[in-house]
């Protein structure tokens, strides 16, 4: 199985969790986003 994303090693996290990470995101003075496709083949799109 391949991994590519920044946390795709993760297990699945909870609401409280995903809250979590985007708090301490946003105290970092980071900028969150998620970036989604319909198609996940990159090979036709890029």
């Amino acid at each position: 199985e391949r991994r590519y994303e920044t946390l795709s090693y993760l297990p699945p996290l909870t609401d409280v969790q995903i809250e979590k990470q985007v708090q301490y995101i946003l105290s970092q003075g980071y900028i969150p986003a998620v970036e989604f496709n319909e198609v996940s083949e990159p090979t036709e799109l890029y």
